[in-house]
């Protein structure tokens, strides 16, 4: 245990400091402390989580897969990085609660995408005249 007025470490079950002697007993603030750095794992995890959840989101390729990692991970990053807030790694906690709130904006995007894709394609096909995917198919394809 360190002491608090010398710095001095000391058994882990000493009453007093074996240099300055002054009282090792612990008060509520050290056990908060300690409390508290002990959810310093989280803010990493909260930081990994956003990056994935952010990823996903971008990545709107796999269509349901993407959305659900990208929801999913980005809700679990936001609640991470809340636990985790007031931790030693609180700029990890910080990072893992931006890209979660971006993951999770960019997965719910995603998910109005897929699901109305077909209305997009067909508001397209009026209005602009041709489908989109079928000229890049067409230039593929028939070169």
């Amino acid at each position: 245990m360190k002491c608090n007025s010398c710095g001095h470490i000391n058994a882990e079950y000493s009453n007093f400091c074996v240099v300055s002697g002054s009282n090792l007993s612990y008060s509520k603030a050290n056990i908060e402390n300690e409390l508290v750095n002990d959810k310093s794992g989280l803010g990493t995890a909260s930081m990994i989580l956003g990056i994935i959840s952010a990823v996903f989101g971008v990545v709107c390729c796999l269509g349901y897969i993407s959305v659900a990692f990208s929801i999913g991970c980005g809700v679990m990053a936001i609640i991470f990085s809340i636990i985790s807030w007031k931790s030693s790694k609180q700029k990890y906690a910080i990072a893992g609660l931006v890209c979660g709130i971006c993951g999770l904006i960019l997965g719910i995007i995603t998910l109005i995408i897929v699901i109305n894709g077909e209305y997009i394609m067909e508001y397209w096909e009026d209005y602009i005249g041709e489908n989109p995917y079928g000229t890049i198919i067409k230039s593929l394809l028939f070169k």
